[in-house]
């Protein structure tokens, strides 16, 4: 993973996925952005936790990726999970709606609501390289979701004091 360079807060998301469509269709019954802020000893733990589940997401998103270049069924799409970065070093991790993957660069919108990177906003584009990619998930019209192994992780991840 990067170098940790970062100063207080960094916010982590948790299946930050809005339902603000826009050529992404989402469930209504996709769960709602959780964050909360780290500190850089914090963010060190946390990427220690994830670092299995981040391997294990990189392992398996060339199946997630055959699928998206296939063509994914009505009402599917594709996220993957970048940690962005602003111009004072402060780092979040956010979901990119994924429109294009094409010689190791994943190109898409930013679809999470940012509370600390200030040089992104909700739907700007983005792209970065494969290699870059701490997780993936495909969400399903009815909710459910293939993948997010990082997220759901954190969904028991308790922050160390």
């Amino acid at each position: 993973m990067t170098s940790l360079k970062l100063f207080p807060p960094l916010v982590v998301a948790v299946f930050a996925v809005s339902a603000m469509a826009q050529n992404t269709e989402l469930s209504r019954r996709v769960p709602p952005d959780i964050s909360t802020s780290v500190t850089p000893e914090q963010l060190k733990a946390l990427d220690e936790a994830i670092k299995p589940y981040v391997e294990q997401a990189r392992k398996t998103f060339p199946g997630a990726k055959a699928r998206f270049l296939a063509g994914l069924q009505k009402g599917q799409s594709l996220f993957v999970t970048a940690r962005l970065y602003d111009e004072r070093g402060r780092s979040e991790l956010a979901f990119i709606s994924v429109t294009r993957l094409e010689g190791g660069i994943v190109e898409g919108r930013i679809w999470s609501n940012l509370n600390v990177v200030t040089t992104y906003r909700l739907r700007d584009r983005y792209a970065f390289t494969e290699a870059d990619m701490v997780d993936w998930v495909i969400a399903y019209p009815d909710g459910t979701e293939e993948g997010n192994l990082v997220g759901k992780s954190l969904d028991s991840y308790r922050v160390p004091k």
